[in-house]
């Protein structure tokens, strides 16, 4: 599946589900014309002048099993969360391409909220990429996903999907509340809106989700031991990034130079 996206400076073109490149050459050279031409979990590792290349585990759920296999499938501790955030009325909808399109209260809120809770994080330079969602979304391929909590969207996940696959992208939680009983039920809204996630991806006929990567199948974080909770198989690919244009080898040469004058 194969997408041109434009973000704040950058046109890429991206290679999605296709996972058996072993030779740039067989590409056709209009996928070239670009900055960057990235290549998502190919199962090759690429070299060559130009080619940025590097192995990411992940973890993929099989939505072709039957929804109660999936259940099970999860942790008994996931399970209760998510029953109880669906007891504290924790509402999800979905939001797909044209809904996405003419809503751009949509993006902006999911990218002020993506915002500030990095910059809560202290990782000021984590930006969300609107104008590549929208070109994700205008060619039919981004799903948009909130969970509402007392009236008010708190949660906000985002996916690449098509091709019967799909991959996580992103996500962000209201993290401007104080108390850690308000920040729990965050964290539950936030499980019970991937477990319906699933379930519309699902009925969408999507049989492979991909929950983006993690850091350490042998070493798992936080975040690595919560996307496991969810049951899934272990895998491993290659992300492939190839510089395309001169414009991206000068800016990839002033961050570089930006971020040395800064240590």
């Amino acid at each position: 599946m194969k997408i041109s996206a434009n973000g704040r400076i950058l046109k890429r073109n991206h290679f999605w589900f296709e996972d058996d490149v072993t030779d740039l050459s067989k590409i056709s050279k209009k996928y070239f014309r670009c900055d960057e031409l990235i290549i998502h979990g190919n199962k090759f590792r690429l070299e060559g002048k130009n080619i940025l290349c590097s192995m990411q585990e992940s973890i993929i759920t099989d939505l072709s099993k039957d929804i109660n296999d999936l259940w099970i499938n999860m942790t008994k501790t996931l399970r209760n969360e998510i029953n109880r955030a669906g007891r504290e009325n924790v509402t999800c909808k979905f939001y797909k391409a044209d809904d996405i399109i003419s809503n751009d209260q949509l993006l902006n809120e999911f990218a002020n909220v993506y915002h500030s809770m990095y910059e809560e994080k202290g990782m000021s330079d984590c930006y969300l990429g609107v104008n590549e969602l929208k070109d994700y979304a205008r060619q039919g391929r981004l799903l948009i996903s909130t969970a509402t909590v007392n009236e008010k969207n708190a949660v906000f996940h985002s996916y690449i999907y098509g091709e019967g696959n799909s991959r996580f992208l992103h996500s962000c939680s209201e993290f401007r509340i104080e108390g850690n009983a308000a920040r729990s039920a965050m964290g539950r809204a936030n499980k019970f809106l991937h477990w319906n996630d699933m379930i519309e991806l699902q009925k969408m006929g999507i049989e492979n989700y991909d929950w983006g990567g993690i850091s350490s199948l042998d070493n798992p974080n936080g975040i690595d031991k919560f996307k496991m909770a969810f049951g899934g198989s272990p895998i491993f690919y290659y992300n492939v990034m190839i510089t395309c244009s001169l414009r991206l080898k000068i800016w990839k040469k002033l961050k570089h130079y930006k971020e040395m004058n800064l240590k």
